[in-house]
């Protein structure tokens, strides 16, 4: 009655005929386990090692764990499958799971977030900024000249079906390489919504200087001027929330 009724599992863990505590024991050993090997990620023929044990910082007070599981839980849920009220019950309980089987599936807390970020530590010299869709102004006031110069798309590590991935991989408490791929970053602005608002930038320029005021904590005013060559040096084609 203090064991766990054949036929019960946790993920690929057979816990049929181990008390709670041995139960514990064993599936606290493969989480270890796990999380000790690492999760190894392939990225276009290049491999690195994610550490899960332990990030955040070098005090042991502020570490963190990339994943989490409570074995203890889960031996718990283990240990009451089949049990019913009375003898009887407990006996048709035990019968029917030798006879079905029970598999339990771990809860394991993922912190994806931290996982991407040292995903990506592994990988950031594979990744690229791009450039920006830019505004080249040469001229002055009125024979201003705005010639529009293409941004160029970046790569950025594809991480959307990572948490997904590891949450069904680690179900046995064994990760399988992943394998990961770079998708395009694109330019924020195109050549041609940058073409569309150019008499817009030349207007900004043409209007300067501006006069900017900033009133302190003491109420006094402060007041600065930015000229069209500080303006034309800092304006640069973009989107707002609308486009």
């Amino acid at each position: 009655q203090d064991k766990i009724y054949p036929g019960v599992s946790v993920g690929e863990i057979e816990l049929g005929n181990f008390t709670q505590a041995e139960a514990t024991e064993i599936l606290q050993s493969a989480y270890n386990n796990m999380l000790a090997d690492g999760l190894w990620v392939n990225l276009e023929g290049e491999s690195a090692r994610v550490d899960l044990q332990a990030s955040g910082s070098d005090d042991p007070d502020l570490v963190y764990r990339l994943m989490d599981f409570d074995a203890n839980r889960a031996a718990e849920i283990a240990m009451i499958q089949g049990r019913q009220d009375g003898y009887f019950g407990n006996v048709f309980g035990s019968l029917r799971l030798a006879s079905v089987g029970k598999n339990i599936k771990p809860e394991l807390t993922i912190v994806s977030d931290k996982i991407i970020e040292g995903i990506r530590s592994k990988f950031n010299a594979n990744e690229t900024l791009g450039t920006i869709t830019d505004y080249l102004i040469t001229g002055e006031a009125e024979n201003l000249t705005i010639t529009v110069i293409s941004g160029i798309a970046g790569h950025e590590l594809d991480t959307n079906e990572v948490t997904g991935a590891i949450t069904i991989d680690a179900l046995d408490f064994k990760l399988e390489p992943l394998s990961l791929s770079l998708r395009d970053r694109p330019v924020t602005v195109s050549p041609e919504e940058a073409s569309t608002i150019i008499e817009q930038a030349k207007s900004i320029i043409q209007n300067a200087p501006y006069t900017l005021t900033y009133t302190a904590e003491d109420k006094s005013d402060h007041q600065w001027q930015i000229t069209a060559t500080e303006i034309g040096n800092l304006i640069e084609p973009t989107k707002n929330n609308q486009g």
